[in-house]
């Protein structure tokens, strides 16, 4: 989205001073709650938003879904609803006075609401409590009510402190005998994949792996990537295997399996993998192999990462233009994945429980 030209033209654009729940499926716009605490809106919680300014909510749904790139519709309106604003005002120049039609208990209604200001939401909104939240990407919570734990999972980043958080964490849970663990991937973008190796290895019965195979085309433009950022060593054999192969041709690897590892503080409790179309990469690549080999219940929405997703990019440039494109030269296929799914991993238990 061109959020900075955006940005540029309406440096202090304004809000629909209404949080909102969207959704692919009817109901597809909801009322949540005002946006500022201060706010008194007649509307009641989840009520149906059936039109705003007269458009009807389906035909907004629609419009962010096309306004949005992605490769399942739940990720483009997930993504393009949270700039929800620039899409009322570039598709339907709707920014300052908003009129809501909504269904509830009581029948349909109509109510106006004024927008509010960048300026004045910024100096209207609450201010955060002045502990710093964690900044690492992955934290334990207990909740001994429930003889469960639930961790927060941002991001598969720093292998070294994960292994360290997972071993105190796991020696933690059996030392507390816990027998039910929640682990929140709403939010995660993905990183790392050996740490979603390292992480499995606590819930795994047998040899896995995450990856069935991979799928490789060869060009010119490859060997150029490979050449200027992977291996500058001509003498490699790896060079020599790679610059040996026919433009176009392509050829299909089978991943080996990862050996389980005999750890003593293996979890063997009830496990809950949390998703949402903001889960992607490496975490929907995690959240799949607990699906596959049946290790646990994924709860949520379907993931925003596919379990067949391309992947390896080469930049190059269009030749009239010279216009910058990327290409991808692999195709991942993630374990228990048939030919045709290019989709997100789906829950077992379907729960839209928003973005964190």
């Amino acid at each position: 989205m061109p959020l900075s030209e955006f940005y540029t033209l309406y440096p202090n654009p304004f809000r629909i001073p209404v949080r909102l729940k969207f959704s692919i499926k009817k109901p597809y716009i909801s009322y949540q709650g005002p946006i500022l605490p201060d706010l008194d809106i007649a509307i009641p919680v989840n009520g149906e938003i059936l039109l705003i300014n007269n458009i009807a909510s389906k035909t907004i749904i629609n419009d962010i879904m096309k306004m949005t790139s992605g490769e399942s519709q739940e990720f483009r309106l997930a993504f393009g609803s949270s700039f929800f604003q620039f899409h009322l005002k570039l598709l339907y120049n709707i920014d300052s006075s908003y009129t809501i039609t909504y269904a509830s208990g009581q029948g349909i209604k109509k109510i106006a609401l004024a927008g509010i200001s960048g300026k004045e939401f910024k100096a209207r909104k609450p201010k955060k409590s002045q502990a710093s939240p964690s900044q690492a990407p992955y934290s334990l919570r207990l909740v001994d009510s429930l003889n469960a734990a639930m961790i927060d999972f941002r991001s598969f980043e720093e292998k070294p402190s994960f292994l360290r958080f997972a071993d105190s964490t796991f020696s933690l849970l059996k030392q507390q005998k816990v027998d039910k663990l929640i682990i929140d991937l709403r939010s995660n973008l993905g990183g790392d994949s050996e740490i979603g190796d390292e992480f499995l290895q606590y819930f795994v019965k047998s040899d896995f792996n995450r990856y069935a195979k991979v799928v490789t085309k060869y060009s010119r433009l490859q060997r150029e990537r490979y050449k200027n950022n992977a291996n500058k060593d001509k003498s490699s054999s790896s060079y020599e295997v790679m610059i040996s192969k026919r433009n176009g041709s392509i050829e299909v690897e089978e991943y080996p399996f990862i050996k389980r590892k005999n750890l003593s503080n293996q979890f063997d409790g009830q496990l809950f993998v949390l998703t949402s179309p903001f889960t992607f990469s490496s975490a929907a690549d995690f959240t799949q192999a607990i699906h596959h080999y049946k290790l646990g219940k994924v709860v949520g929405q379907q993931t925003g990462g596919l379990i067949v997703s391309f992947g390896d990019i080469i930049t190059t440039h269009l030749a009239v233009t010279n216009m910058e494109v990327t290409i991808s030269h692999n195709l991942y296929y993630n374990m228990g994945a048939k030919e045709t799914d290019f989709r997100g991993v789906i829950p077992d238990i379907l729960w839209n429980t928003g973005r964190l």
